[in-house]
């Protein structure tokens, strides 16, 4: 018996994919925005300006001073991986008195909100993480010519302010992959002041005609390939997030719109402060995944905290029943499970710098992340995304002794216009399959108008491929078309067929001599047997239909459609 095979896939929406590399690349980019914001003159914007100036931490009438830089990141391909950076700021020394000219350390720190350098001043500068990312004490390109600039040297000439280091890269690959927000850089004087009011660095601008002195960021990259199968990151955002205030409950006040939540022990003169968030799950839907790691975090400021500087173990614990931000109050605050999930005695060092302990009796000047990311975190996160715990969020809560009764910790909240301070939670995934085909395509990145595509080409177009589980921009039709057997009077065809998504998947069969007239029979119903077993990849499994006895035709044919 003679069997010919015709395929069709009728499936109405989206189809993307992407091609990898194993070769690493470099991309110079360049700064979008960059100026300077001048304590000395807080409502004047200076973005058009060819030099811009730092100015550390100087008397009144001058002010302090800072820049801020902005790259353009938009000519980098999607799904890339950073392997180093080297982030330059040429620095001129236009103003600097002769003699004892030394200087402090320079750091960048990132952005926590968006600006603009043609409207931005000082009086409305983004707020910036309060570890640096990286800090330098020198001029020089890595390798080359390195001037330190901090003590007493004598520097007659500027240089190259270089940052190099991994923190530098990981903020980079975060504005990359989207898990930062690209509001740029905050560069800036750090260390103590040395009092010359007259000292201060000029570093050039995109505005200077001289593009060899413009800001810079040079990247060396390689493709990643697309997370069929492998680890994603995502941060979700809060989705409800409020406090409730155990000072005063009679009054039964309401503190959901707030821009900051608070976290107070409890104590008989204040009371206490929880706070409470709720993550939104929704950018996730469509996907089958399984969690590796989840992480929450809560920036906290620290403009009211008085000395000595410590405070308890702050803990996150489940709630137990649902709430609503704009409803919330002390009075009727959800309850929650005793014991905390996980509790945390210092700001992490996510964003470049050291762990900093706010327990003890430490001086702390400013505040950080608090991020939890136990075995246990992560146990909640998954069953709050496969339902098995109802997803009623967290109360944040002071979980140690009692230390004093004016210590309190701010955390930003959704309604925060910085938006990078806001709650996250980061969840790196591994993606077994995706339930609709868009979001198949889109973790691809190729064309959304490529359904019929065969970019490799292999002999299976780019539905297809999303059918039956292979790459689109690998030759691996062999590994992946539907198999056809021929043994004696039997037949046996296989396909693989995803788990959950939004195809159907139906076997026909036509018994007639040629396709001139034709009666396409369901294979079932036409007394194929049907069984199913475990495909190589999770997110599949395998369907086989059995034809015995096929009768005395020399010829038959099979048709596998695919729909939505």
């Amino acid at each position: 018996m003679k069997i010919n095979i015709g395929y069709t896939a009728v499936l109405l929406g989206l189809l993307v994919g992407a091609g990898s590399t194993v070769c690493a690349d470099e991309a110079i980019l360049f700064t979008t925005d960059d100026t300077a914001v001048l304590g000395q003159a807080p409502a004047a914007n200076h973005g058009a300006l060819t030099g811009v100036r730092i100015r550390y931490s100087v008397p009144a009438d001058w002010g302090n001073s800072y820049v801020l830089a902005k790259f353009d990141l938009s000519t980098l391909p999607e799904n890339i991986v950073v392997n180093w950076v080297r982030m330059r700021f040429y620095t001129g020394l236009d103003g600097w008195p002769a003699g004892g000219t030394n200087f402090v350390p320079v750091s960048i720190c990132n952005n926590l909100g968006d600006w603009d350098e043609m409207v931005v001043d000082y009086n409305t500068r983004p707020a910036f993480d309060g570890v640096a990312v990286e800090t330098l004490d020198h001029f020089g390109l890595i390798g080359i010519d390195d001037v330190p600039f901090t003590g007493t040297n004598n520097i007659t000439a500027g240089g190259w302010l270089e940052y190099v280091g991994p923190s530098t890269r990981d903020l980079v690959q975060g504005w990359v992959d989207g898990s930062i927000p690209n509001f740029g850089v905050s560069v800036k004087g750090s260390g103590d002041y040395l009092g010359n009011d007259l000292r201060l660095f000029l570093l050039q601008a995109k505005e200077n005609p001289e593009p060899s002195v413009q800001p810079r960021l040079i990247i060396d990259y390689t493709l990643a390939p697309p997370p069929t199968n492998g680890t994603t990151e995502i941060v979700l955002d809060a989705i409800d997030d409020a406090w409730v205030n155990g000072n005063v409950p009679a009054a039964d006040t309401n503190y959901g719109t707030n821009s900051v939540m608070k976290v107070r022990y409890e104590n008989e003169t204040w009371g206490k402060n929880n706070s409470l968030v709720k993550f939104d799950f929704s950018p996730l839907s469509g996907q089958t995944i399984h969690i590796t790691s989840a992480k929450i975090r809560f920036n906290v400021e620290l403009g009211s905290w008085p000395g000595p500087t410590n405070f308890t173990e702050v803990g996150i614990f489940e709630n137990t029943q649902d709430w609503d931000e704009s409803t919330v109050t002390w009075n009727n605050a959800p309850s929650y499970d005793s014991s905390a999930v996980e509790t945390m005695d210092h700001f992490s060092s996510q964003f470049g710098g050291d762990e900093v302990y706010f327990t003890g009796t430490n001086t702390i000047t400013g505040g950080g992340w608090l991020e939890y990311a136990s075995s246990n975190t992560t146990a909640l996160v998954e069953g709050w995304l496969d339902g098995s715990i109802a997803n009623h969020g967290i109360t944040i809560s002071g979980a140690g002794a009692f230390v004093d009764a004016f210590r309190l910790m701010n955390l930003q909240t959704k309604e925060n216009t910085a938006v990078g301070a806001r709650p996250q939670l980061v969840i790196e995934y591994e993606t077994v399959g995706f339930t609709t085909f868009e979001d198949w395509a889109d973790s691809w990145g190729i064309p959304s108008d490529s359904q019929t595509e065969d970019y490799e080409p292999d002999g299976l177009d780019n539905l297809q491929e999303y059918a039956f589980g292979g790459n689109p921009t690998n030759d691996d039709a062999a590994a992946f078309s539907p198999i056809l057997v021929v043994a004696g009077d039997t037949t046996t065809h296989v396909y693989n067929k995803l788990n959950v998504s939004d195809l159907t998947y139906e076997l026909f069969v036509d018994w007639d001599s040629d396709l001139l007239t034709y009666d396409w029979t369901n294979a079932v119903a036409a007394g194929a047997g049907e069984t199913t077993g475990p495909a190589g990849d999770p997110a599949f499994h395998t369907v086989t239909n059995e034809f015995t006895g096929v009768g005395g035709l020399d010829q038959a044919f099979l048709k596998l459609d695919v729909s939505d």
